[in-house]
């Protein structure tokens, strides 16, 4: 422990690695991070509770950056707990994000903070620079993603409390703590600088009723109107999305990109005419 205060707490090393003379037992001692998150999604485990929650925290421009998801740690009280809370707050969003289920996340109002453990922040793996999500937020729209800026992972997160006496804002729930303690370098992404929204150019959605549960269909196509700023960018993109709670995967998605409005919306037709048959049902 004193090796510990002196090396790790003192001087700031990444930690300790310990080898025990004569056997072949190797170590890591690391200091426990702790991160106040925002509660941005969750999905539903068994009857009305919750199974894992999607994380976020805020950067000075009050967008959320999407950092990771925790399950482990839940209690069962706090799952059913929390999913009272939660389902109070659900919004509709055109931003869907899956579990590893590919089941999707039910978005909700950032009203809930909590603290999480973790053993690290990775920002490299074997692909190169980590991804998070750069997300919006606004009551009339609900979660809009932006753009993909480096980011991190959490390692081993570890749900540990509810935290009622913080608020979703930007002190609270602060990217900070991230960069605190991870180095990651966006000075040259798209972040830094003001791009134009995208347009939406076809939305429709259909569902249908079936063993008691509601199917949904959804088929959406938008113009990005920033191929001309950022390559990363294609002109025109579509998105399906096929939701069925009594499927084995529940949900189903494919995405499509052009630059051209014709060939998108060519796209989309021939997804609608596979897709929609006898008993689905035009919402308006």
């Amino acid at each position: 422990m004193e090796v510990y205060e002196e090396v790790v707490v003192k001087n700031a090393a990444e930690g300790l690695v310990i080898r025990i003379d004569g056997m072949p037992i190797i170590y890591k001692a690391k200091p426990l991070h702790t991160l106040d998150v925002a509660v941005i999604g969750f999905t539903e485990g068994e009857e009305n509770k919750v199974r894992e929650l999607l994380l976020g925290v805020l950067n000075e421009e009050s967008n959320y950056i999407q950092v990771g998801r925790v399950g482990t740690g839940l209690d069962e009280e706090t799952k059913a707990k929390l999913f009272t809370t939660l389902s109070e707050n659900r919004i509709d969003s055109s931003y869907i994000e899956a579990d590893k289920r590919r089941v999707a996340f039910a978005m909700v109002k950032p009203t809930v903070v909590v603290e999480v453990a973790i053993n690290e922040l990775l920002t490299e793996n074997s692909k190169g620079m980590i991804k998070n999500p750069l997300i919006s937020y606004s009551e009339k729209n609900g979660y809009e993603f932006i753009s993909s800026i480096n980011g991190t992972s959490l390692l081993h997160p570890v749900f540990k409390r509810i935290r009622d006496d913080k608020t979703v804002n930007n002190h609270d729930v602060r990217y900070k703590q991230i960069t605190d303690i991870a180095y990651i370098d966006n000075s040259n992404t798209s972040q830094n600088r003001e791009l134009p929204k995208s347009e939406i150019i076809f939305r429709e959605v259909y569902t249908k009723v079936g063993k008691g549960k509601t199917n949904v269909q959804k088929f959406i196509a938008w113009k990005t109107n920033k191929e001309d700023i950022d390559d990363k960018y294609p002109a025109y993109v579509m998105n399906y999305t096929n939701f069925s709670p009594t499927r084995g995967e529940p949900l189903k998605k494919d995405v499509r990109v052009s630059s051209s409005k014709e060939q998108v919306l060519e796209l989309l037709n021939a997804f609608k005419e596979k897709n929609v048959k006898k008993g689905w049902v035009l919402q308006e």
